[in-house]
């Protein structure tokens, strides 16, 4: 529903996966100040795997001893894509992408010892249909 209020239908039939990650990361950004911090495709240097790019990193109490990184890992089908026939396969397979993506992303030698929080986030148009923290 949040995209709905956003974006009109013509928009989101037409969506893809980066216009979601720059629309969390504009409304994010909104919410930027001194100890709160939003990155898009952050660069992570994962052991065995060389460098990641996480869709969003999110920096709560930043240089505090309460710093908490979020990382978030979006995954968008349209309507139709998770509707077809084979849209809960579909379905399946972007939640289980995004939950390896993230989890492989919360390991990055860039996160040793921080407080990280990881979600992987799955989008069927405008409706968010999967968000868990791994």
């Amino acid at each position: 529903e949040f995209l709905s209020l956003i974006m009109s239908n013509q928009v989101l039939v037409h969506m893809k996966e980066m216009a979601l990650n720059l629309v969390l990361y504009a409304k994010l950004e909104e919410l930027s100040k001194d100890d709160f911090e939003v990155r898009l495709q952050k660069s992570l240097r994962v052991a065995g795997e060389g460098e990641k790019f996480a869709d969003l990193v999110v920096t709560v109490n930043k240089g505090t001893s309460n710093e908490c990184i979020y990382l978030i890992e979006l995954k968008y089908l349209t309507k139709t894509e998770a509707s077809d026939k084979s849209g809960e396969n579909t379905l399946k397979n972007a939640i289980q992408e995004a939950s390896e993506q993230v989890i492989k992303y919360k390991s990055a030698l860039d996160f040793k010892g921080k407080n990280i929080k990881a979600y992987a986030m799955v989008f069927a148009g405008p409706d968010c249909v999967y968000c868990q923290q791994q």
